[in-house]
């Protein structure tokens, strides 16, 4: 059997709520159309939403985003990151590199200079942007995912 993927976890978790499609989308404020693709298309969740409206979604089905990606609960000894963190992990990579951060935002394939001046535009990033700037920190993603603080059984 498959692992299920984050879009299938979703699509169980709204149903074990017994909650439609529709009720999830109008809470989160998002289109139903856009939710109905979360669940229904794998790559749509790292591809089309924000991360904004990602904890909005999570909140709406009281589930942690790190479980939602890994199927795990997050460990307390797991290293937590904020996005005024991750900020200031590009500044002292582009130091001690001596890149640019127009050379760091062609290597990671993003623009990353709005969110050096202002960290909070990391709520517009969307899953792979998160994904590929953190690679280029070598740090784990998952950890930098909105937080919700319910625990989920595995």
């Amino acid at each position: 059997m498959a692992k299920m993927g984050p879009h299938g976890r979703l699509e169980q978790i709204r149903c074990s709520l017994n909650k439609t499609p529709g009720e999830v989308a109008e809470r989160a404020a998002v289109s139903r159309a856009a939710y109905y693709d979360l669940e229904s298309d794998p790559t749509e969740i790292f591809m089309s939403v924000s991360l904004r409206d990602l904890q909005r979604i999570c909140g709406c089905l009281g589930v942690d985003a790190f479980y939602l990606f890994t199927g795990n609960n997050r460990s307390e000894s797991d290293v937590r990151y904020d996005f005024e963190s991750i900020a200031a992990l590009i500044r002292q990579h582009l130091k001690r590199s001596g890149q640019t951060a127009m050379e760091f935002s062609d290597r990671v394939g993003w623009e990353i200079e709005p969110f050096l001046k202002d960290a909070g535009a990391g709520w517009e990033w969307n899953v792979d942007c998160l994904r590929d700037v953190c690679s280029a920190l070598g740090i784990r993603w998952e950890l930098v995912l909105p937080m919700n603080n319910t625990k989920h059984s595995t």
